[in-house]
C-alpha cells in the first residue's frame, strides 16, 4: 500500500513510507525473505522480510527476471519485456474504500469502510504460505510462522484477495485450512478468479471452498476475455462484476470495446511512481486496469455495506445476498446462452443496491395478482422479490406440491375453485417472508386473466373477414 489523499488523507508531499491514517488503519508484511527462492531483496522487494509495515515498496520487474518463469504472470504473450510497478493493492484499496465527498479522485464503494493493508505478494508472485499466513492474521487469528507478528487489533471483517496462481493448480490445503478457520472465525473471504482468459479453471484461493470467487465483465454486462471461468463440473465462481476489457462476444469489436476509451477500464488510486513509488505531488494519481482483481474489490465493497448495515451477518448469509440478489446477464451474452456458457459465469452481476435489499429476509417487490379464468382454464401467479433461495406456493393455507418457483401455474379449474387464495412463502439464510394473497376468480364466461387469451369462435372469425373484406379497411386486434 502507498499513501494516497484518497485513502489515508496524506498531503501531497507527505513522507513515502506507508502511514496509518484516513481509510488505513495499521497493517502488516507478510512476504518472506527469498519467499521463491530468487535471492534476497527480489521478491520482497524491501530487504527486510516480514514486519510491521506493509508499505508497497514497488513491484517492477527488469528484463533479466523477466525471463525467469516465477516473474511471468498470466499476462498472455507479455514477452520479457521490464515491466513497471503495479500498485496493485492500492488500486484495489481506492475501488474498496476511497474517500467520498472530498472533491478529490473518486469514491469507493464502501461508505467508511476501513481497510487493514496487508502485504502478501511481492516481485514476481509470492509463497502461498505467506498468503496463508496473511488470512489468519486478516482474521485475528494466531500465526506462529517467526517472526511471529503482533496480534491483529482490527480483524477484518471482510478479506480480499486480489492475486492468486495459475487456473490449472489446485487449492491447496494450507490456503483451504487457512480460509476455513477465518470464515469460522466470522470473516468473508473474496478472491479473484484470474486473467488467463481460462474456460476450464479459475485460480487458487479463488478455486478454494468458502469463497466469493469473482470473475469479471465488460461494461455491457458480457464476460471478459481474460476472465477465468470453470468447465461445467468444475469449481464454479459465485458472482460477476465489472472488471472493464474487451467483451467476450456480445460487443466485440463494438466503439465501446476500445482500449483508447475511458469507459474501457475500471479507474482507482496508485502511485505516479514506475519504480517505487514518489509522492503525490502536485496531483493525487490514478489510473485505470483491467481485470478481475477490480471486479473483485467491488465485490469486497458490498460485502463491507452489507456487514455494516446488518452487524450480525454471517459469512454465509453475506454471499448469499450477493448472488442472489444479482442482476441477469444480458440477453443474447455468453454467459446468458444455455449453448455457451450459462451457469459458468455466476449467479449473475454484482447489484450493490439490491444486495443491501437482499441482507434480510426476501423482500417483495411485485406481489401476485389476482386473476380472473374461465372455468376448465389455467391461471397463473407470479412474483417478484429479491434475495430467495426457496420458495413454496400455497393454497388456501396449504403447500402446493412442487410449486417452488417464482410462477405458478393451476390445473384445470372448476366453478368450486372460485375464491381462492394463493401466496408464496419464501426464504433465504437470514429467514422468511409470505407475499400477499392472491385472489382467484372463476368464471362461466371468458377469462381476463393477465397469463390468458384464447381464440375467436369460427362463425366471428368469418364475420371479422368479410368485414374487412366490405369496408377495404385495417384492423388491429389484441388478445386479452
Amino acid at each position: 500500500m502507498v499513501n494516497h489523499p484518497d485513502l489515508n488523507n496524506a498531503g501531497l508531499n507527505t513522507p513515502l513510507n506507508y502511514v496509518p491514517g484516513g481509510r488505513f488503519l495499521p497493517g502488516y508484511d507478510f512476504v518472506s525473505l527469498n519467499a521463491l527462492g530468487l535471492g534476497n531483496n527480489v521478491t520482497e522487494a524491501d530487504g527486510d522480510g516480514r514486519d510491521g509495515n506493509p508499505a508497497d515498496p514497488g513491484d517492477n520487474v527488469n528484463t533479466a527476471q523477466r525471463t525467469n518463469p516465477l516473474c511471468n504472470d498470466n499476462t498472455p504473450n507479455q514477452g520479457t519485456a521490464a515491466a513497471n510497478s503495479t500498485w496493485h493493492g492500492t488500486h484495489s484499496a481506492g475501488v474498496v474504500a476511497a474517500t467520498a465527498n472530498n472533491a478529490t479522485g473518486i469514491a469507493g464503494i464502501g461508505w467508511n469502510v476501513k481497510v487493514v493493508p496487508v502485504r502478501a505478494l511481492g516481485r514476481c508472485g509470492g509463497a502461498m504460505s505467506d498468503v496463508a499466513d496473511a488470512i489468519l492474521w486478516s482474521a485475528g487469528l494466531t500465526v506462529t510462522t517467526a517472526p511471529v507478528p503482533t496480534p491483529n487489533a482490527n480483524p477484518a471483517k471482510v478479506i480480499l484477495i486480489g492475486a492468486g496462481g495459475k487456473a490449472s493448480v489446485a487449492c491447496s490445503q494450507t490456503l483451504q485450512s487457512a480460509i476455513d478457520l477465518a470464515v469460522a472465525a466470522g470473516s468473508v473471504v473474496v478472491a479473484a478468479a484470474g486473467n488467463e482468459g481460462s474456460l476450464n479453471g479459475i485460480s487458487a484461493p479463488a478455486n478454494c471452498n468458502n469463497v466469493i470467487a469473482v470473475t469479471a465483465h465488460a461494461i455491457n454486462g458480457e464476460n471478459a476475455t481474460y476472465s477465468n471461468i470453470d468447465a461445467v463440473g468444475g469449481t464454479q465462481v459465485s458472482i460477476s462484476a465489472a472488471g472493464g476489457g474487451s467483451p467476450a462476444s456480445l460487443g466485440f469489436g463494438s466503439p465501446m470495446d476500445d482500449p483508447a476509451w475511458d469507459g474501457y477500464y475500471i479507474w482507482s488510486t496508485t502511485s505516479s511512481g514506475t519504480t517505487v513509488p514518489v509522492a503525490n505531488a502536485p496531483t493525487p494519481a490514478y489510473t485505470n486496469r483491467i481485470g478481475t482483481s477490480p471486479a473483485a474489490a467491488q465485490v469486497a465493497g458490498v460485502a463491507a455495506l452489507i456487514k455494516s448495515a446488518v452487524p450480525a451477518a454471517t459469512p454465509a448469509q453475506i454471499k448469499s445476498a450477493i448472488m442472489t440478489s444479482a442482476r441477469p446477464f444480458p440477453v443474447n451474452s455468453s454467459c446468458e446462452s444455455p449453448q455457451i456458457w450459462r451457469g459458468r459465469c455466476g449467479a449473475g452481476m454484482l447489484d450493490a443496491t439490491r444486495a443491501l435489499q437482499a441482507a434480510g429476509p426476501p423482500l417483495v417487490v411485485t406481489p401476485p395478482a389476482n386473476v380472473t379464468v374461465a372455468a376448465g382454464g389455467t391461471a397463473s401467479f407470479t412474483v417478484e422479490a429479491i434475495g430467495v433461495v426457496s420458495y413454496q406456493w400455497v393454497r388456501n393455507g396449504v403447500a402446493i406440491a412442487g410449486a417452488t418457483g417464482p410462477t405458478y401455474t393451476t390445473p384445470a379449474l372448476a366453478a368450486t375453485d372460485n375464491n381462492a387464495a394463493f401466496q408464496v412463502n419464501m426464504s433465504n439464510t437470514f429467514g422468511g417472508t409470505t407475499s400477499p394473497a392472491a385472489v382467484l376468480t372463476v368464471s362461466s364466461g371468458e377469462s381476463n386473466s393477465p397469463s390468458g387469451g384464447g381464440a375467436l369462435p369460427a362463425w366471428q372469425l368469418l364475420l371479422l373477414s368479410s368485414l374487412l373484406l366490405a369496408a377495404r379497411v385495417r384492423v388491429a386486434y389484441r388478445k386479452q
